[in-house]
């Protein structure tokens, strides 16, 4: 969310991005079931730390169910706000981890 967080606050401001964490945040929450307290911890902030811990807090699959929903929210967010192409070419240095030798995220393409 760091890195989110640099590439959109320059478009979209600091209170921009928080705004589309919180939504995110919530439709994800809304979307995994049992994740009602997931939600209600992560978002008690702007610091991606409380969601860094709400995650640790998670089992693993649960936390990567979580984590691969409250991205998808925020690129189909994004994407109706400012258009795929834009959002494709923002967030592509997040989600193409390939240098690293992590398999590559593919971007959601739905709206």
């Amino acid at each position: 969310m760091h890195a989110v967080h640099l590439a959109l606050a320059p478009i979209i401001g600091d209170r921009g991005v928080s705004a589309l964490y919180r939504r995110s945040l919530l439709l994800a929450a809304r979307e995994v079931a049992g994740a009602e307290g997931f939600h209600r911890t992560a978002d008690a902030s702007d610091d991606y730390a409380t969601l860094q811990s709400a995650l640790a807090q998670q089992s693993g699959a649960d936390a990567a169910t979580l984590g691969q929903a409250l991205f998808r929210h925020l690129y189909i967010i994004l994407a109706s706000l400012i258009g795929e192409a834009l959002t494709g070419r923002l967030l592509q240095p997040m989600f193409d981890t390939s240098s690293n030798g992590h398999a590559v995220q593919e971007l959601p393409n739905e709206q």
